[in-house]
C-alpha cells in the first residue's frame, strides 16, 4: 500500500504502479478488496479531482429529480379525497343524465 500511495503521490509518473497494482489480482498484491477500492478512490480524486466533483454533483442531481418525479407523480393522489372525488362524480352523472333528459323532451 505504501508503494501505491507513492505512486499516486507521483503523478502521472507513476500511474504504470498504480495501473499494475489495482488491475492485477489481488493475490500479487497482497491486498484485499477494500485496500484496493481505497487505493482506487484515492487515484481517481488526486487525478481527477473536477471529474470526481462533476460525476458526485451528477449523482445527487439525478436523486432529487428521481425524488421530485416521485412526488409530482404521487401528489394528485395525495390531494384528492376519495369522498370528494365520488360525491363529484356522482354529481356529473347526475348533471349529464339531467341534460340528456332535458335535450331528449325538447326533439
Amino acid at each position: 500500500m505504501a508503494a501505491i500511495n507513492a505512486a499516486i503521490d507521483e503523478g502521472p509518473a507513476g500511474d504504470a504502479v498504480v495501473e499494475a497494482c489495482l488491475n492485477a489480482p489481488s493475490v500479487l498484491s497482497g491486498l484485499s478488496s477494500t485496500e484496493l477500492e481505497h487505493a482506487r478512490l484515492q487515484w481517481r480524486h488526486k487525478r481527477y479531482p473536477d471529474e470526481v466533483k462533476r460525476i458526485a454533483q451528477l449523482e445527487k442531481d439525478a436523486e432529487h429529480l428521481a425524488r421530485g418525479g416521485q412526488i409530482v407523480v404521487s401528489w394528485p393522489a395525495k390531494c384528492a379525497d376519495p369522498v370528494v372525488v365520488a360525491q363529484a362524480k356522482a354529481s356529473r352523472a347526475a348533471a349529464e343524465k339531467a341534460i340528456a333528459s332535458a335535450g331528449a323532451i325538447t326533439h
